[in-house]
């Protein structure tokens, strides 16, 4: 790590609600949890001062906590909403919205259930709309048993619930009041396993570690009944329950180093993750997208008008020129161009360096601000600093008649490498 750079750093966390420079705060989706958890045992192993903290809390827990920079990545199975990109804009605070796999939502049913084979997407929403006064199954399809209905599903703050209902019910927590609801996946399982009638629904990867107690139902959007696989929930057939699941991450907690260095292991490792947790990863091309999002730190949500049906690179693309650079990035844009630096001459009066020496103060500086704008290219800082060293150390080191030491640009301009 440079110098300067990990000055600077040191002082913006101080600032920041984060005293601890090797600290990485996460919460959010019980769905997304998994992969995050394993992210993070890896990342840890690796970097042991790193301490991360993962909590599940729920898509909308999380981002609450991310609003009020309680947290510095939130897990989310769920794109923002309306509402959250307004408060975290009021709050001054930019997210990188970053898809990392994808997950369909697994209807399924207790496994003594055999006589129910599959449901409609139109019983569904008869079924588990605000207004529904189904009782049993019998009244769902004539001809199933008259066993009671009993509904589990996940809590309020479950990003599973608000993208189950807007894709079933037709509006985001438009949900009959009379079923179970709760952010422990495992409360859910054991409460359809003892129920005859039980009938519940929560991520795929969920249903694959629960598979030998529960039996998910094949779901027909108006196509045929489909079972959700990893096969259907990645080629998109799996309707309407497919969906992306994301990170959200604080784009102010990457002043500090180790938030960097986990979001691009997150990154590198999702695929593989994904795998061995249950979750369908992306496209190896929809991942090198996403890596670049997160190099060029581009900010805000561009799922969160994303059309019904649209690949991840479709609504990346559509959405680039609507997404916002960091405002770093737009400050650094829009500053007038730096001076450069005095000329160096070949020898100094002691008056002379009193000068020199506040410019090379000033040179700092700019070197330290820069290292704040994650706009800035490495190779560009790393260049910065190597002559201010240079200067510093000709500073010490001169006397009278002492040349000035070379630049940068004097050593490449030489075909020497600095």
């Amino acid at each position: 790590m440079r110098l300067l750079a990990a000055v600077v750093t040191a002082s913006l966390t101080a600032v920041l609600c984060c005293a601890d420079p090797n600290a990485v705060r996460i919460d959010g989706s019980s769905t997304v949890y998994p992969i995050t958890l394993a992210v993070a045992e890896q990342f840890g192993a690796s970097n042991p001062s790193a301490r991360i903290e993962v909590g599940v809390s729920g898509s909308s827990a999380g981002i609450r906590k991310l609003i009020a920079r309680e947290i510095d990545l939130a897990d989310s199975s769920r794109p923002l909403k309306e509402g959250e990109v307004k408060e975290l804009a009021a709050n001054g605070i930019e997210v990188i919205e970053l898809p990392v796999a994808f997950d369909g939502i697994t209807v399924f049913v207790n496994r003594k259930n055999t006589a129910v084979d599959h449901l409609t997407t139109r019983e569904l929403k008869a079924i588990w709309e605000p207004e529904s006064r189904i009782q049993t199954w019998a009244q769902v399809r004539k001809g199933w048993p008259d066993t009671p209905l009993a509904l589990f599903g996940p809590g309020k703050d479950s990003g599973t619930m608000d993208y189950f209902t807007e894709a079933i019910t037709g509006r985001s927590r438009a949900i009959r009041s009379d079923h179970t609801g709760s952010e422990d996946d495992n409360e859910l399982v054991q409460g359809v396993v003892g129920s005859a009638g039980g009938l519940g629904y929560f991520g795929f990867a969920y249903y694959q570690e629960n598979a030998s107690m529960l039996r998910a139902l094949p779901i027909d959007a108006g196509s045929g009944p489909v079972e959700p696989s990893l096969e259907t929930i990645r080629n998109g057939s799996y309707r309407p329950l497919s969906r992306p699941l994301f990170i959200y991450v604080n784009a102010a907690s990457l002043s500090r180093p180790v938030m960097v260095s986990f979001v691009q292991d997150y990154l590198r490792q999702a695929a593989k993750v994904c795998a061995a947790v249950g979750y369908v990863p992306l496209l190896d091309s929809d991942y090198e997208l996403v890596r670049r999002r997160f190099a060029e730190r581009v900010t805000g949500s561009v799922f969160a008008t994303a059309k019904p049906g649209q690949s991840i690179d479709q609504v990346l693309a559509a959405g680039r020129p609507a997404a916002k650079p960091a405002a770093a990035a737009v400050a650094a844009a829009a500053a007038p161009p730096k001076p450069a630096p005095p000329a160096w001459k070949p020898s100094a009066k002691p008056e002379e360096i009193a000068v020199q020496v506040e410019a090379l103060r000033s040179a700092s500086l700019a070197l330290a601000r820069a290292s704040l704008d994650p706009a800035t290219p490495v190779e560009e800082l790393d260049r910065r600093e190597r002559e201010v060293r240079s200067r510093s150390e000709w500073l010490k080191a001169q006397g009278a008649g002492a040349p000035r030491p070379p630049t940068v640009g004097d050593l490449q301009a030489g075909g020497v490498k600095p």
